[in-house]
C-alpha cells in the first residue's frame, strides 16, 4: 500500500477511484467498437469470475497509473503483482464492480488487448485527444521539450517521456552508443538507416547484412539486430494475446508482420481451444520461393501434444499474390481428411500475400464450405 499515493487519490479524486474507472471506460470507448466492447463486458460479467484476472503486460498498467500519479515509479520485480492486485481490489470495491472487470478495463486502456482495441488510449503512443483522464495526468501536463534546442540531446529527450521528438536515427544512434552516443555512433546510425530507407526494410535484415555496412562495427550490429529480434518477439506475443479468433483476418493480422516480406515460403499453424482461443502458434515447415513440403504427422504432432481441438493452417506466397495453387488445394484438403481422422477441425486455411490474404472458408475454396464455418 505505501506504493499507492493514498492522499494524491483522497485530494485529485475526492477517494473516489469510481471517478478513475468512469473516466477509463469513457476514453475505451472512443477508441473500440462499442457492440464488441460490450460483447466482452457481458462475457466477463457472465463468467462467475470473484477475483481478479492475471493482468498480462501488467508494466504497461503501472505506467498508466504512474502517469496519473496514482502509483510510484517502481524498480523491483514484485511490485506488479502485489501493487495492482491491491489496485484492483480498491477499485472493485469502490466500484460495486468484480476484480475480474477491472482487470479487464485496465488491459483495454492500457494495452488495447482482446483484439478489439488495436492502438490503446495509453500505451506507449498515447492516444491523448481520445483520454478523459488527461486532467490529471503528468504525461500529459508535463511543460514539452523544445525539440530543436541542440543543448537538449536526444538521450535527455528520451528520459524526459519525449521519444515521439526523436528521430528514428536519434533513436538508432542511441542503441548504438549507449547513454553517451559519439559521433561515431551517429555516422553508422546514419548508414543504417540510409541503406534500409524505414524500420519495415531494416526489421527484414539480417546481421550479416549489418555486419557489412560501412562505420557500423560488429558489437553495434548485434546490439541492433538483437533489438530487431526483440520487437519480432514483442509483436508476435502482442497478437497472441488477442485470445480469441473471431474471424480470418485476426489470423491475417497475427501473420502479416511475420510473413509478408518472407522470401522463402513457411508454413505454420494455429493450435485452438473450444472456443477458438489460441493455445500456440507453431512453424511446421521452410520452403523455397514457390512450393513447401508439409508432412502431415508434423503438423498434427503439436496439435495433439497440446491437446487442441482445431487448428488453422497458414503459410505464405513469396510472388505477393495469395490465390491457392492446385497443389495448396490438394494439400489442404489431405490435412482435413487426416484431421478428421484424428478427431482434430481444421478450420482455415490462410494464404498470406504482399499485405492481403485468401482464406478458403470465406472464398469457399473446397474442401470447405459456408455452412461449415466456424471462425
Amino acid at each position: 500500500m505505501d506504493r499507492i499515493h493514498k492522499d494524491y487519490i483522497n485530494t485529485v479524486f475526492k477517494g473516489n477511484f469510481a471517478r478513475v474507472y468512469g473516466l477509463m471506460i469513457e476514453s475505451i470507448e472512443h477508441t473500440g467498437d462499442n457492440q464488441q466492447l460490450s460483447v466482452l463486458y457481458q462475457q466477463i460479467n457472465n463468467s462467475g469470475h470473484s477475483t481478479a484476472l492475471p493482468v498480462a503486460l501488467n508494466r504497461e498498467i503501472v505506467r498508466t497509473f504512474i502517469r496519473i500519479g496514482i502509483l510510484h515509479e517502481y524498480s523491483d520485480p514484485d511490485f506488479n503483482t502485489t501493487t495492482l492486485d491491491t489496485l484492483i481490489n480498491l477499485i472493485a470495491q469502490d466500484t460495486d464492480r468484480s476484480p475480474a472487470m477491472i482487470s479487464v478495463v485496465f488491459r483495454l486502456f492500457a494495452c488495447g488487448q482482446y483484439g478489439i482495441i488495436s492502438n490503446p488510449v495509453c500505451g506507449s503512443s498515447p492516444q491523448c485527444s481520445k483520454c478523459k483522464l488527461t486532467k490529471y495526468c503528468n504525461f500529459f501536463n508535463s511543460p514539452p521539450v523544445d525539440q530543436h534546442q541542440e543543448n537538449i540531446s536526444a538521450t535527455k529527450r528520451l528520459e524526459q517521456g519525449a521519444e515521439s521528438s526523436l528521430s528514428n536515427i536519434e533513436l538508432l544512434t542511441i542503441l548504438i552508443g549507449g547513454n553517451r552516443p559519439t559521433i561515431s555512433s551517429r555516422k553508422a546510425a546514419e548508414n543504417i538507416y540510409s541503406r534500409f530507407k524505414n524500420l519495415r526494410s531494416l526489421a527484414e535484415t539480417s546481421l550479416a547484412e549489418l555486419n557489412s555496412l560501412q562505420n557500423v562495427g560488429s558489437a553495434a550490429a548485434l546490439r541492433i539486430y538483437s533489438a530487431l529480434v526483440l520487437y519480432k518477439r514483442f509483436v508476435e506475443e502482442s497478437n497472441l494475446d488477442k485470445i480469441i479468433i473471431k474471424q480470418s483476418s485476426d489470423i491475417f493480422e497475427l501473420f502479416n508482420l511475420e510473413l509478408r516480406d518472407q522470401k522463402q515460403e513457411c508454413f505454420y499453424i494455429v493450435m485452438l481451444n473450444s472456443m477458438n482461443g489460441v493455445i500456440k502458434q507453431q512453424k511446421i515447415a521452410l520452403g523455397g520461393m514457390t512450393s513447401v513440403q508439409v508432412i502431415s504427422s508434423e503438423v498434427f504432432r503439436p496439435v495433439l501434444k497440446e491437446s487442441a481441438v482445431a487448428v488453422v493452417l497458414v503459410h505464405n506466397h513469396p510472388s505477393g499474390n495469395p490465390k491457392p495453387s492446385a497443389d495448396d488445394i490438394a494439400l489442404t484438403r489431405d490435412l482435413c481428411n487426416a484431421g478428421t481422422l484424428l478427431g482434430v477441425e481444421v478450420v482455415d486455411h490462410i494464404i498470406i500475400g504482399d499485405n492481403r490474404y485468401v482464406s478458403f472458408v470465406d472464398d469457399n475454396i473446397p474442401p470447405f464450405k459456408r455452412s461449415k464455418r466456424r471462425i
